[in-house]
């Protein structure tokens, strides 16, 4: 039976894919902070479906923690995917605020990524089918006066995680990036949006189909696409003066 990790199960797209892995019989490893929301979805999912759920709750901006996450890693098998869903964001990240927040954010969306993704790739059998899929995002497209620091950190794993496909080009280990537009989570709400955001269940249905294709980058909603080409092409001029 297949088995699947996810970085940022307790909630938005990391709990909708948990939900909708466990109802097509896969096993699932569960990573979070909250280990009262962690723990009562894997109770809930284990005897909904009738699968085999691990949790690990575990904050990665914490350096033993983090350390104690990558040593699980070598012990784990039969692993098929995984899911890396964790982000952080925070109001007015113009760049120029406290400098905690500013390695927390780097640290979350970043930083300790690469530590975990590093561990979980030297310890596979690079003969042996692995998917990673990481959850990236649209804000990547073009710097923001709102959003400074977590779109910077954003970008870093998705230039990290392309650096990764190439390098790992010749063998069985598979890297897709997603990257997202709007979805209705916490992280969005009350938010000044171009969009309406769309629900983490449909952009998790929407990630799942994409399990077996041969495409190394996507956007969802697949709209995305156009809409980022057309901000990056906006001159200076304009763009300074627009607000979203």
């Amino acid at each position: 039976m297949n088995t699947a990790v996810i970085l940022g199960a307790s909630s938005g797209v990391g709990r909708a894919l948990a939900d909708k892995l466990a109802r097509d019989g896969c096993n699932l490893v569960l990573i979070a902070r909250s280990k009262r929301d962690l723990e009562a979805n894997a109770t809930n999912i284990s005897l909904k479906y009738n699968i085999d759920v691990q949790v690990y709750a575990i904050d990665i901006n914490e350096k033993y923690e983090r350390d104690k996450l990558i040593s699980y890693v070598s012990n784990w098998k039969n692993i098929n995917s995984v899911f890396i869903t964790v982000g952080e964001m925070v109001e007015d990240d113009n760049g120029l605020q406290d400098c905690n927040i500013v390695d927390r954010l780097v640290n979350s969306n970043f930083l300790s990524i690469t530590h975990f993704l590093s561990a979980l790739i030297q310890s596979a059998d690079k003969r042996v089918s692995l998917n990673i899929f990481l959850m990236s995002s649209i804000t990547i497209s073009r710097p923001r006066k709102s959003n400074l620091v977590y779109a910077t950190s954003k970008m870093a794993i998705d230039f990290y995680c392309r650096g990764l496909q190439h390098l790992l080009a010749d063998t069985s280990i598979r890297i897709v990036i997603f990257r997202l537009g709007y979805i209705d989570t916490a992280m969005s709400y009350g938010k000044k949006l171009l969009l309406h955001p769309v629900s983490p269940g449909l952009a998790a249905q929407k990630i799942l189909t994409k399990l077996n294709k041969r495409r190394r980058i996507y956007y969802y909603p697949g709209y995305w696409r156009y809409i980022v080409f057309a901000v990056k092409m906006v001159p200076w001029i304009i763009y300074k003066k627009m607000g979203f």
